[in-house]
C-alpha cells in the first residue's frame, strides 16, 4: 500500500478520495484473495497470516490516530502524513448507520 501511495502521490499530488462501489468491493476482495491463497497454495501459507497482521495493525493505527476512512491507508497516511481515503469493506458500513444516527 505505500508503494502504490507514494506512486500515486507522485503522479498526482491532490487529495485522494474514492468511495466508489468499485473500491468497496475491492476493499474486501483483496484481502479475501490473499487469505485464502494461502490456504490454496501452501508455500505461500504466509499470506494469510500477513493479511491479517496487516489489516489489524492498520486497524490499531488507525484507531490510535482517529482518523477515518480506509483503514488500509492507515499507515501509508500516517508515513506521508496524508488524509487520503477509500472505500473500505470493515468498517464503512458502521460509519454509515454511525453518521445516519448522529443525524436522528
Amino acid at each position: 500500500m505505500l508503494v502504490w501511495h507514494i506512486w500515486r502521490i507522485r503522479r498526482n499530488p491532490a487529495p485522494f478520495l474514492n468511495t466508489s462501489p468499485l473500491t468497496f468491493v475491492l476493499s474486501l476482495a483483496l484481502p479475501l484473495a490473499a487469505y485464502f491463497l494461502g490456504w490454496v497454495v501452501r508455500p505461500l501459507g504466509f499470506t494469510s497470516d500477513a493479511t491479517i497482521l496487516f489489516i489489524g495493525g492498520s486497524l490499531l493505527l488507525a484507531a490510535l490516530r482517529g482518523s477515518a476512512g480506509c483503514e488500509f491507508l492507515a499507515l501509508s497516511n500516517w508515513i506521508l502524513r496524508r488524509n487520503d481515503q477509500l472505500a473500505c469493506a470493515i468498517l464503512t458500513p458502521l460509519d454509515a448507520l454511525d453518521q445516519r444516527r448522529a443525524r436522528s
